[in-house]
């Protein structure tokens, strides 16, 4: 925002309620719902964390400069483009949701497959809830939510968010093979020693 020069932030602060409502607070409660206990070493976690996270803030912070600069290309004020973006954060952060516990494992990558199609489910529900909740004319004006103006806007964030996860999906994969890599020489390493 500062090296473009804007003054106006990306979303209005009553649409970032709506986002975190919506990928923070119901994520939360429904993944703890379905989470399987189970120890864990904390350097794993941090790790694993980071390795999660970083590329997909990284991604999500270039897919809102995309969606930005595409909307005030086409001439879209800064009230509809920041309405825009918030619908996309909605999107990836509950895409984010199904990463995390993958139903199928072509998006487990090196992680451990859930196989549980619940929290899939939730984020489909949670973003048809989003849809329904923008169509209200008191949310409308306490959140500043609404929906989109054509079927081409929804496309147009559809289309971002899908690279997106192409290009989140492709970093993960990176990561998880090199950590897999590291895993199977280490392991190499302590067979070689016990000879």
């Amino acid at each position: 925002m500062y090296i473009s020069g804007e003054r106006t932030f990306y979303y209005h602060p009553a649409q970032g309620g709506t986002i975190s409502f919506f990928t923070v607070i119901l994520p939360s409660v429904v993944l703890s719902l379905w989470a399987s206990a189970r120890s864990v070493n904390g350097k794993t976690v941090r790790r694993s964390l980071f390795n999660f996270f970083t590329p997909a803030a990284a991604a999500i912070a270039l897919a809102v400069l995309a969606i930005k600069f595409v909307f005030s290309w086409l001439g879209s004020d800064i009230a509809y483009t920041q309405l825009a973006v918030t619908h996309a954060l909605v999107l990836t952060g509950l895409l984010l949701m199904v990463f995390v516990e993958p139903p199928v494992r072509s998006l487990a990558l090196g992680a451990e497959l859930s196989g549980k199609w619940q929290p899939t489910i939730a984020a489909s529900v949670f973003y048809v809830l989003f849809n329904l909740i923008t169509l209200i004319p008191l949310a409308q004006r306490l959140l500043r939510i609404a929906p989109l103006q054509s079927f081409q806007d929804y496309l147009l964030i559809w289309l971002i968010t899908l690279v997106w996860a192409i290009l989140v999906f492709g970093i993960w994969s990176i990561l998880w093979s090199e950590r897999f890599k590291m895993t199977k020489s280490r392991t190499k390493g302590r067979m070689f020693q016990k000879e």
